[in-house]
């Protein structure tokens, strides 16, 4: 019999040792390789899917599109139509079938859908009084989270925040978000005070508004020349066939240098005199806008134009009555400005929402660096400590756990890194160490699901029953493994294609993280939860090492020396990538 050679494991030298050095060292460059490929492929995927997500909700959530969705009887069942308001771009007035102005409405979308909470934006519709104070505030369409969401709807504290707030004046507003559901709520809260703002009238806004008599734009020249144009101010006023539009030249003084007609629904005759008479004009040129606002046409002797009085009187009265609104515009836009220069340090929804769950998870997510390549986590004691503080900062007091539909979410409509910082830097953490360092940080040594299973798992070799042995052998045969890992990654598909094809599936309830967010009543993410924890007291940490989702994709970006070969999911990847960058090309 031929006797094999003996490999000594711990030999540094000769033949076998160099041969070994060589083969170790090519392994670790194409894992290296495939590594590098497999991040940059993902990151594509993501950048990809996230502008397929968000040109899909600019067709799906435009304004236009909205207004149609909006039952408006659900919120005022006498209402029968939506009418448009001149001026108004983003209010609609809603009238009952016997001609009553019921409300005036307005929506959130599209001026706040870039303001993203847990997993994405919310559509809000806001119901005012004539005044434009604010009623109420309805939800009419979010991509949040259904549960969280739902926490924020029942909290009527958290909507009689907004209401008497007036359209356009957005006053500076401490804002209370509602426990369970913050990063929700103060979305919400975001997207309220966004539109309100937004709708706050500037000069050039105010002066540029559309006249349904005039409705046709200024061209380039005009543009440049002219600094007013009348039309939007007053087009009530009519001369022997109807109102005439000017365009004013005014200087920085609002001093009158030059005016003149642009259109007028007056026969041509009598427009054509009153262009020409420069007697007429010389009478506004000169003056400031506010002494031709307060112009007193029977003092002034203002008798008209001869042969066109009808026509050149309208314009004069024209002159003064846009004059005396452009001049209250500019006052209201000036007001607004100083009031937000004098808030600016009033905090209305913190533009950084550093709470004190934010907080803490920042400084825990910066210690769990260290902490995961630290000694002591060996030791009994402190591994302890530090689980426990874990489990209380994520769990109990930020609620910032990592999910599947977090990362959807996100991925749909950007990070809300602003509403969520800690959760933001956990999420960065994660993928970053995982991406560099071969570090799981976040499921090792965050995770309060990870921790809890690490607390009841079973501890030496206890005589099992009958029933449990049954189950034991189950759950851990190959074929059940392999099924259960395949519906996590069924469930990470789900997660991505709903940003493509909403599945009408919640996301929440492919995990068992809601579980802590909401309390332990029923849920499907409550049942996910109990299972995943009878799991454990069979199989340590069985839903971490097979089932979780969330776990998978960090697992899928973790550097490994020796996964050195492309995987099916790779090619997967792969083929997702491809068509959500060239399906564009196909439209």
């Amino acid at each position: 019999m031929r006797s094999l050679p003996i490999i000594d494991p711990n030999e540094t030298s000769g033949p076998n040792f160099a041969s070994r050095v060589k083969v170790d060292e090519r392994r670790s460059f194409k894992a290296a390789v495939v590594h590098a490929l497999r991040i940059s492929l993902l990151a594509l995927f993501l950048i990809g899917l996230h502008r397929y997500a968000a040109s899909a909700n600019r067709l799906n959530l435009s304004e236009q599109s909205q207004w149609e969705r909006i039952k408006i009887a659900q919120f005022l069942p006498e209402a029968l139509v939506l009418e448009s308001i001149q001026g108004e771009d983003s209010i609609r007035r809603a009238v009952a079938t016997d001609g009553r102005s019921l409300a005036l409405v307005a929506i959130s979308s599209p001026m706040a859908d870039h303001v993203i909470g847990y997993s994405g934006p919310t559509s809000l519709l806001f119901i005012m009084n004539e005044d434009r104070a604010i009623q109420s505030v309805q939800v009419l369409h979010s991509f949040d989270t259904p549960e969280h969401l739902q926490q924020v709807v029942n909290d009527l504290r958290f909507w009689q925040q907004f209401k008497g707030q007036r359209w356009g004046q957005a006053n500076a507003l401490k804002i209370d978000g509602v426990s369970g559901a913050t990063l929700t709520s103060l979305a919400i809260a975001e997207s309220v005070l966004t539109c309100l703002s937004s709708s706050q009238p500037s000069q050039e806004k105010l002066t540029q508004r559309r006249s349904l008599k005039f409705p046709d734009e200024l061209n380039e020249d005009e543009k440049q020349a002219w600094e007013v144009r009348t039309g939007p101010l007053s087009d009530d006023i009519s001369g022997y066939q109807g109102p005439t539009e000017l365009l004013l030249k005014i200087d920085e003084n609002e001093q009158l240098i030059d005016v003149k007609i642009r259109s007028s629904f007056d026969n041509e005759p009598y427009v054509g005199y009153t262009r020409q008479e420069r007697s007429f004009w010389k009478k506004f040129k000169g003056r400031t806008l506010a002494e031709l606002a307060k112009l007193d046409l029977d003092a002034e002797q203002i008798d008209g134009v001869s042969g066109a009085t009808m026509t050149s009187i309208a314009v004069a009265e024209t002159i003064r009555a846009a004059s005396k609104e452009y001049l209250a515009l500019a006052q209201q836009a000036a007001m607004n400005t100083d009031v937000a220069d004098d808030e600016k340090s009033v905090s209305r929804v913190p533009r950084w929402n550093f709470s004190t769950g934010e907080n803490l998870t920042i400084m825990l997510t910066i210690a769990a660096m260290f902490w995961s390549g630290s000694k002591l986590r060996g030791q009994r004691r402190f591994r302890l400590l530090w689980q426990i503080t874990s489990f209380v900062v994520i769990a109990l007091v930020s609620g910032n756990l990592l999910s599947i539909s977090l990362i959807s979410g996100w991925t749909r409509g950007g990070v809300s890194y602003r509403l969520a910082p800690g959760l933001t830097l956990l999420l960065a953490v994660a993928f970053t160490m995982a991406i560099l360092v071969k570090r799981n940080v976040y499921c090792d040594h965050l995770c309060p699901h990870g921790i809890l299973q690490q607390w009841i798992r079973p501890v030496g070799r206890k005589k099992r029953g009958a029933v449990a042995e049954a189950i034991f052998q189950l759950v851990t045969s190959k074929t059940f493994v392999r099924s259960i890992a395949t519906v996590a990654w069924v469930s990470i598909a789900i997660g991505f294609v709903s940003l493509i094809q909403p599945t009408g599936i919640n996301l929440s309830w492919l995990e068992p993280f809601d579980a802590y967010l909401l309390g332990f009543g029923f849920s499907v993410s409550a049942i996910v939860w109990i299972c995943s924890l009878m799991a454990a007291r069979l199989s340590p940490l069985y839903y971490c090492r097979h089932a979780c989702p969330t776990g998978k994709i960090l697992g899928y970006v973790r550097r490994d020396s020796q996964r050195s070969r492309l995987s099916p999911i790779d090619a997967t990847v792969l083929v997702a990538t491809s068509w959500l960058w060239l399906s564009p090309l196909w439209r």
